[in-house]
């Protein structure tokens, strides 16, 4: 949408006024540049049904199966706001532990 001012400011609804009569319209022109192809509504789609039944797929796991990159799968995710699985490696607990821990704390 086009020509969202201050409605004090002269210069502006002047502008405005001026862009209705050369163009009959008030929208802005489209942009310039490459047009998106892989942010696309077909593409989030493929990712929110990717990761709805097992959100702990690892993103490079799932940017393989999908065909795309790494950072636009980044990208899908944060506009569909879903987090990234990131597994953790854990240590073991011992029945030792918890005797271990006792001991340091006295």
């Amino acid at each position: 949408m086009g020509c969202i001012y201050d409605t004090n400011d002269y210069s502006q609804w002047s502008y405005c006024l001026e862009k209705l009569y050369k163009t009959s319209s008030v929208e802005d022109s489209p942009r310039s540049g490459r047009p998106t192809t892989v942010r696309t509504e077909e593409n989030m789609q493929l990712v929110s049904e990717t990761f709805a039944p097992n959100p702990q797929i690892p993103q490079r796991r799932a940017s393989l199966d999908l065909s795309i990159s790494c950072r636009i799968l980044q990208h899908l995710m944060q506009d569909l706001n879903l987090k990234p699985y990131n597994p953790r490696l854990l240590q073991p607990v011992n029945k030792d532990d918890r005797n271990q821990q006792l001991e340091f704390c006295e």
